[in-house]
């Protein structure tokens, strides 16, 4: 150590040197970050699934949603689901998207409602959001937005 600096002034100076190695980018080289995988070329038909308002602890109508193969090659579709966290009201009931999804074809993914909780703001229901996620082999997941709006009780169409 130089004469007449000491312990704590040293810290200091290494760390000025530092923040301005870093700050000038002398001696800093950011290292390469991969590009992301491309988007999957994949479709949705309709372009949202709007649940009707449904009661706590019941069942909407089941809908359809087809994701369409977009491309002229074979997807390696890996996977179909609700996205964590959303599948306490949203489920997934069933699938016909497998592995492989030819070229230019479709599949059918159905989905229902299931609230268990009631949401609320100022006192009237509000929607509840969900995920639902397309996993294909090298593509980023694809997601699909679902809505839906929990009730306490059925209502009266009079």
């Amino acid at each position: 150590m130089a004469p007449g600096i000491k312990t704590s002034q040293t810290v200091v100076l290494v760390a000025a040197a530092l923040c301005l190695t870093c700050a000038c980018g002398i001696g800093y080289k950011e290292p390469p970050h991969p590009p992301p995988p491309p988007l999957a070329p994949i479709s949705f038909h309709p372009d949202r699934l709007s649940f009707p308002d449904t009661v706590i602890g019941t069942s909407s109508p089941i809908q359809n949603l087809v994701i369409s193969n977009d491309s002229p090659d074979v997807l390696a579709l890996t996977g179909v689901e609700v996205a964590p966290f959303f599948d306490k009201a949203f489920r997934l009931v069933s699938t016909t998207c497998g592995v492989p999804l030819p070229a230019h074809s479709t599949c059918t993914a159905q989905v229902v409602f299931e609230p268990k909780t009631y949401l609320t703001y100022k006192k009237k229901p509000e929607p509840t959001s969900g995920i639902l996620r397309v996993f294909v082999a090298d593509h980023q997941v694809t997601t699909f937005y679902l809505k839906g709006t929990a009730i306490q009780t059925a209502k009266n169409p009079n």
